[in-house]
């Protein structure tokens, strides 16, 4: 439960001063020194709407863990040690973990529901929700696949009256599908080396106003190799996107359906050193992004030349330097360069 006041100045009222539908427990004058309750209090009158609950459920069994939790917050709640809580809201949340096969198989499933309007204030209620599952196999430490399946949306509530051309509900949904697999192939003299391919498919429309649609697939190769008789780590990707994107573009009171292809290449490299037992490494990285298709020609390149050091074991070190160079080929003034330099030191208690 929480009471906040802004306005303190004219200092706390009499219990005669409150509005006649408010029955405050309590003589305002008994807390004055403590808090001071008056007309800028909120909320003015105690109820749900100042409260905030959270509760836990937390299960073993039969090699799965199952957590539930539901949360209400209420609109006029505030706390100064968490003001990242989203006010007005109510929030379930079911997940389930289960491990098979020796815990080579591992299954994953849940649900989350969230809505506003938890005092019945408003016209309508918001609502969003998430469906998620993920399966990961890892017959040996060399193989591994992973499949993941994340469904969501969201809606206002709103319902436009007839023939009402200004006003329009919301209702956006997404699908994201992706697959992932890697082995480690410990043959490669002195470098064993993990290879890994990702792939995934994206959908995000408007299913309300069928104001847009946009596809994407995304696959990425990688090979991450550690060296053996030099203290090295090294990092080669590739990426390539494929978006195909259509939605409508209203000019003068007039609407056109816009359909957009473009892809993305981004090739990036890096090599890290660990040094010291591991304290101080440096590391040197590099990318090459390229866009292409129904937009402007773009491309980017990055280099960042940098190293961490941990100083002990609460204190670390790290500093880096880093050139950006973008050129479009449809606005030559668009071109620039960029050089950035950052140090930070970090300390923990």
């Amino acid at each position: 439960m929480s009471f906040y006041n802004d306005n303190i100045i004219d200092g706390a009222i009499s219990l005669d001063d409150f509005e006649e539908d408010v029955n405050f427990p309590v003589d305002p004058h008994d807390f004055e020194n403590i808090f001071v309750i008056n007309e800028s209090m909120v909320p003015y009158k105690p109820g749900m709407a100042n409260i905030a609950i959270k509760s836990n459920l937390r299960l073993f069994f039969y090699r799965n863990l199952l957590n539930i939790s539901v949360t209400n917050i209420g609109s006029s709640f505030n706390s100064l040690s968490t003001n990242y809580l989203q006010k007005d809201a109510m929030i379930f949340s079911i997940n389930d973990n289960m491990m098979l096969l020796k815990n080579k198989l591992a299954l994953n499933f849940g649900y989350n529901i969230a809505s506003d309007n938890v005092d019945d204030t408003k016209d309508k209620t918001s609502t969003s929700s998430a469906l998620f599952s993920q399966v990961m196999y890892k017959p040996n430490d060399e193989m591994y696949f992973n499949l993941n399946i994340n469904t969501s949306g969201s809606e206002d509530g709103y319902e436009p009256a007839e023939g009402d051309t200004i006003n329009t509900a919301v209702d956006i949904r997404s699908t994201v599908v992706s697959f992932g697999s890697g082995y480690l192939v410990e043959q490669i003299t002195n470098a064993p080396t993990r290879f890994a391919v990702n792939f995934s498919n994206s959908i995000n429309k408007d299913d309300a106003n069928e104001a847009f649609e946009y596809k994407r697939n995304n696959i990425t190769f990688s090979a991450k190799s550690s060296f053996e008789d030099i203290p090295l780590k090294t990092l080669v990707s590739y990426t390539l996107t494929l978006n195909d994107n259509s939605y409508i573009v209203v000019t003068d009171s007039l609407s056109q359906n816009v359909e957009e292809a473009s892809n993305y290449n981004s090739l990036f490299v890096r090599g890290e050193l660990e040094l010291l037992e591991s304290r101080l490494k440096p590391f040197a990285d590099f990318r090459f992004n390229q866009f292409k298709g129904d937009i402007d020609s773009q491309a980017a390149q990055m280099f960042n030349i940098g190293t961490s050091y941990d100083i002990s074991a609460n204190t670390f070190l790290s500093a880096a330097a880093g050139l950006k160079m973008y050129q479009n080929s449809e606005i030559s003034d668009a071109d620039y360069s960029r050089l950035n330099f950052k140090m930070k030191l970090s300390q923990k208690f």
